[in-house]
């Protein structure tokens, strides 16, 4: 398994394991059905395509929704930003990319969540997660409210938008 794949096996953990069930109500409920590591066809069309980690069922038959998942692994405290990938030295798409394509009418996640979880992978405990919807974080991005950083390690190019400043932005932190 590459490290990528590897990630995201740990990140789908992590998400079922610590995330999903504080966020949920807010959210709207329902049922999660993993875009990710999946054989079907659509799944890794929704994922790879579109970047939906995950399809939401939502309660009552009110429909389907995308959302985006972000995890970030931490030794003690996370960040009041939502970061996004702007580039890959290998040129492969990002999660910026895959956002611009919604200017085309093209399929995206209706909500974005970036979850913070204390280091190791697998046991850590949720520091702290926040949930927008996808249009207000790149709403940021079009109105330039973002700082762009480089992954020295890696090369990958992200931008950071603070919390503050996503309209309806939805925040839990971990009181422990």
């Amino acid at each position: 398994m590459s490290e990528w794949q590897q990630d995201n096996t740990d990140s789908a953990h992590d998400f079922n394991r610590v995330v999903w069930a504080v966020i949920k109500e807010q959210c709207g409920g329902g049922v999660l059905h993993s875009c990710e590591n999946r054989s079907s066809e659509i799944a890794k069309l929704l994922d790879v395509s579109c970047g939906i980690d995950y399809l939401q069922e939502l309660p009552d038959d009110l429909g389907l929704r995308g959302i985006a998942v972000r995890i970030q692994w931490v030794d003690l405290v996370g960040y009041d930003t939502f970061t996004i990938r702007a580039r890959r030295p290998s040129g492969a798409d990002t999660e910026m990319k895959k956002r611009l394509k919604a200017d085309r009418g093209c399929v995206q996640p209706y909500l974005t969540v970036h979850a913070y979880i204390k280091k190791p992978k697998g046991v850590g405990d949720l520091v702290q997660v926040f949930v927008c919807k996808t249009a207000e974080l790149y709403a940021c991005v079009e109105a330039g409210k973002y700082i762009t950083r480089t992954n020295p390690v890696d090369g990958v190019e992200f931008i950071a938008v603070e919390v503050s400043d996503i309209a309806g932005c939805w925040t839990y932190r971990s009181v422990s």
